[in-house]
């Protein structure tokens, strides 16, 4: 959908000039695209080493895999779940506890 908005602007801004508005289009929808493919290429290379992931701690695992493509990172899962923070902050060490997820009221609910 965003390709399709961002096709129409680049028209828009170019008229009839077809060469132009792919160039416009590119122009500003090639870095969006290009992090994202470098994204899934980072997920598909954990995927391919999972194996070597098995081991850990399924809090520490779930960690892991949420950052698997480096757009997320140690201060995003902080942000959205302010109650495990001491719970990540031993993932991101590699030193988890059995103890449960500390959570406090909004990540409840």
């Amino acid at each position: 959908m965003q390709d399709s908005i961002a096709l129409f602007r680049a028209f828009e801004a170019r008229g009839d000039d077809v060469p132009a508005a792919l160039a416009e289009f590119e122009r500003t929808r090639r870095p969006g695209s290009d992090e994202l493919q470098a994204a899934a290429v980072k997920s598909t290379e954990w995927y391919e080493t999972v194996r070597t992931k098995l081991h850990l701690h399924p809090v520490a695992f779930a960690y892991d895999y949420m950052r698997r493509t480096g757009r997320v990172t140690h201060e995003d899962l902080r942000s959205r779940r302010p109650g495990a923070r001491r719970r990540l902050r031993g993932a991101a060490a590699g030193a988890v506890t059995d103890a449960p997820v500390e959570m406090d009221q909004e990540s409840r609910g």
